[in-house]
């Protein structure tokens, strides 16, 4: 019997507190209730009294334990020891199991975690500087008797609190109180808050982390290669920069699986409201667990938290089907026929990982092959983003559909009818579209002759000097200038690996496109970053390298701050310096990187610090953004309206336009607005969070600006910053700009 065991948090509702009247504006809390009924306990409060205190929980994870193959003996029996997190709630307990003769079962049960007395705080996960707001603390007495409670807020330097550090509470029996703290953000950083509740019978301590941003545009950069040599980097934080907003960091990659493992966290973070930006925290995940099934190299906890990303995206992206077959952004009709040839190159990666509905596949590639036309191409369908008119040449599109097909198994004449017309205009192809033929050969017919001349016609293509290639093409997935590099580049190495060919020019190119890869993880633009992967994964024969053997060394104006030592055993970890707290602004200050010995490194030199708003010079580019309010200064339950003006003076960055929207603290959005806007056509989809609004344009069209209103109520007392509004090409994610927060002050 195989087993298959998760542990969940699912919260009870709470019950309403009865909020302090010294505390007006009190909202309600974020606790958890008794147990549920039925349900088993665990856990205990600390007594009072001790002069150390109660411990202080501050484990509070959404998912407590995954193991993914729990071997049970002969009688189908298996123990787990698991230590609890510190969350008052019940855990869903889900477990599936199958037998070696193929029976199946599955279970969901209740795990209660409980306390007579406990003490929750609810406060905004990010602030920014400057912000003055108030955090929600609810004391929950269900002992059958009254208790004095003594509450202590931990003094740190990174807030001052408007009010007293330490208040005493009387709670009767069975009573949920409510007090709202008002404090004020000082210092940028991760930070945690801290409060200690000691009663007369029971007590408890509870701290949460706050991330708090500076108040201005950040400016950053990355510097990355490979430790051939040693490595130099010049940092200048700028005199005028927001204090404490500069970050230096160092990581060291002994490997290229550590190098993209460690981008996922990056990736992850994407917008996931369409097919493609699903894919993006998806596609990645595929790739780094097929690798490592494929090469034996399985670190069970990356390849768990890798299938949880994965079956959560594939079952959204089949949300995304069009009746009748293929694939649209949001899955409305028609299909498109370029997407649902990405859907199909992903699903047939996925299938190596897990389940991939074999219906599903039938049906898309039948879909594909039945808008073939008579002479073998394909060609951009109507509607959706290809009313922009961007992509309609059909030879990038049929070599693209082409090599998806060929990809997932098709081995028909409708290939033959494809290559007989791409082959007709091959001496007219751009460097990206000849990479998309020449993947369709490799993949295909690998051994042809004419698969060997069309690689070799890449491979000559490349920048020699430079070792990638270039384009003026716009691709498949709408990308342009540096990210149609990076793609087009990740493409053409694809293809020679796929054709064994050409290794000297592969290795260059793998050189290139590890210097690309941006601070957040990613390779220009989802396409960009999969097919990066894809190169860097089929680069690897092994986890490790087990001829490292060497010293890696970390210099700060010619003072040693670190050094790693890196042997065959741990080459396959990435290590990292933080450098942040020796920055001073104004001054020009030097990082050396150097590797004593032998070992195959790459790093990566990050640096990121704030500019205050009004030392920002106005953004230049195709897309522009403003947003302005009909107050900034109201009451509790007032509304504040936002107007919006988005517009875009270049047909090139039109297609899947995001704008991201900040929410200040203690404001809440009037959904019903949002609805209204997206059934009246002016944007397709939105999102929101506690800090933004994601709204998702599949076009912004040159011309007249697209000019819209929402509203926000005002939900508790605060004198803060929104946080930043911006809008950005989503297939070219530097191209963009951002309107600077404002303050609001709610009394």
């Amino acid at each position: 019997m195989k087993t298959t065991l998760t542990f969940e948090s699912v919260l009870p509702p709470p019950p309403e507190p009865d909020w302090d009247d010294e505390f007006p504006g009190a909202e309600g809390g974020d606790g958890a209730g008794p147990p549920n009924e039925g349900g088993g306990g665990a856990g205990g409060s600390s007594t009072g009294g001790d002069e150390s205190g109660p411990r202080v929980r501050r484990n509070f994870p959404e998912t407590l334990f995954v193991e993914p193959a729990l071997i049970t003996d002969g009688n189908g029996d298996a123990e787990l020891t698991i230590g609890l997190a510190d969350s008052i709630t019940t855990w869903r307990i889900s477990a599936l199991a199958n037998s070696a003769d193929g029976l199946l079962g599955s279970m969901d049960r209740g795990l209660v975690v409980f306390q007579d007395f406990f003490v929750d705080l609810d406060i905004p996960t990010t602030l920014t500087r400057g912000d003055e707001v108030g955090f929600t603390l609810a004391l929950y007495n269900y002992l059958p008797e009254p208790q004095t409670v003594n509450l202590e807020i931990a003094a740190a330097d990174w807030f001052t609190l408007q009010g007293d550090a330490r208040i005493a509470v009387e709670l009767e029996a069975n009573e949920v109180r409510g007090l709202r703290i008002p404090l004020r953000v000082e210092r940028v950083g991760t930070h945690e808050l801290q409060v200690t509740a000691r009663g007369t019978s029971l007590s408890d301590a509870v701290a949460r982390q706050v991330r708090v941003e500076p108040d201005g545009q950040k400016v950053e950069s990355i510097a990355s290669g490979r430790l051939s040599a040693p490595a130099e980097y010049t940092t200048q934080i700028p005199q005028g920069s927001v204090a404490d907003s500069g970050a230096l960091f160092v990581r060291l990659y002994p490997g290229l699986m550590s190098q993209v493992v460690t981008g996922l966290d990056g990736i992850l973070q994407m917008p996931s409201g369409c097919f493609e930006q699903t894919s993006a925290s998806t596609w990645p995940n595929v790739l780094v667990a097929r690798y490592m099934r494929e090469s034996g190299t399985v670190n069970p906890e990356l390849e768990a938290r890798a299938m949880e990303y994965i079956n959560t995206g594939y079952q959204r992206l089949l949300t995304f089907e069009v009746t009748g077959g293929g694939f649209e952004w949001f899955g409305s009709p028609p299909a498109h026929v370029v997407l649902t040839a990405y859907g199909l190159l992903e699903f047939t990666d996925m299938a190596a990982v897990r389940t991939v509905d074999a219906a599903m596949l039938d049906r898309t590639r039948a879909w594909l092959l039945a808008q073939q036309r008579d002479d073998g191409r394909w060609e951009a369908g109507e509607g959706g983003l290809d009313e922009t008119g961007q992509l309609r040449d059909p030879v990038t599109i049929t070599a693209y559909v082409a090599f998806a097909l060929a990809t997932a198994g098709e081995a028909g004449p409708a290939l033959d009818a494809a290559n007989g017309y791409l082959s007709a205009h091959q001496n007219a192809m751009g460097e990206y579209t000849l990479a998309l033929y020449g993947n369709f050969l490799a993949a295909w017919r690998p051994n042809d002759a004419a698969t060997r001349l069309v690689i070799g016609t890449l491979a000559d293509r490349v920048q020699a000097e430079l070792d990638h290639w270039e384009t003026d093409e716009q691709t498949t997935t709408y990308g342009n200038g540096e990210a149609a590099w990076i793609e087009t580049t990740a493409l053409a190495t694809h293809a020679l690996m796929l054709a064994n060919a050409h290794p000297n020019v592969v290795q260059g190119a793998l050189g290139w496109l590890v210097t690309k890869r941006s601070p957040g993880g990613a390779w220009g633009s989802t396409a960009g970053t999969v097919w990066s992967i894809k190169c860097l994964l089929r680069a690897l024969s092994g986890g490790r390298d087990e001829n490292a053997d060497g010293t890696v060394r970390v210099l700060f104006d010619g003072v040693e701050r670190a050094s790693f030592r890196v042997t065959a055993e741990n080459s396959d970890v990435m290590r990292q310096a933080e450098l942040s707290e020796l920055l001073m602004p104004g001054g020009a200050q030097r990082v050396e990187v150097v590797l004593e010995g032998e070992g195959n490194l790459a790093y990566d030199i990050v640096e990121r610090w704030y500019m205050p708003w009004d030392a920002v010079p106005p953004p230049e580019g195709p897309l522009s953004i403003e947003v302005s309010y009909d107050r900034t200064t109201l009451a509790v339950d007032d509304m504040v309206t936002a107007q919006v003006t988005i517009a875009n003076s270049d047909p090139d960055f039109a297609d899947m336009v995001m704008v991201d929207l900040g929410i200040p603290p203690g404001f809440a959005l009037v959904r019903d607005d949002l609805e209204a806007l997206r059934q009246a056509g002016v944007f397709d989809r939105y999102e929101n969070t506690e800090r933004q609004l994601l709204l998702y344009f599949t076009v912004v069209p040159t011309g007249e600006p697209i000019v819209f209103e929402y509203r926000l109520q005002a939900t508790e007392p605060v004198r803060a910053q929104a946080p930043r509004n911006r809008i950005y090409s989503y297939y070219n994610p530097d191209v963009g700009s951002e309107a600077a927060p404002v303050e609001f002050a709610v009394e």
